[in-house]
């Protein structure tokens, strides 16, 4: 697993014709402060090989048009401005909705 994976699955996924669901309240957490511990990429420096790698899925998902409009329209995530709306706070549910 690397930095990057879960926007290149949803992408993968979209392509497919799948629909992604997000839901409104937490059904599982996972703590991502990693301070606490030691972790693999802190006694490994990332390396250029990942960068090419970070960079590939970038390049992926902001030349798929459909994608982009996907997650701006159904979940408010605006991956080429890099910010988010209210719709993306609640799931990708209408906001009356909750």
């Amino acid at each position: 697993m690397f930095f990057g994976e879960e926007l290149y699955l949803m992408l993968k996924f979209h392509q497919q014709g799948y629909s992604l669901y997000s839901p409104p309240c937490t059904l599982a957490y996972h703590l991502w402060e990693r301070s606490y511990r030691r972790t693999f990429a802190g006694d490994h420096p990332q390396r250029p090989r990942q960068q090419v790698c970070l960079e590939t899925i970038r390049k992926a998902v902001l030349s798929d048009a459909s994608f982009l409009q996907d997650m701006l329209s159904r979940r408010g995530v605006d991956l080429v401005n890099k910010t988010y709306t209210r719709v993306a706070e609640c799931g990708g549910l209408d906001p009356s909705f909750i």
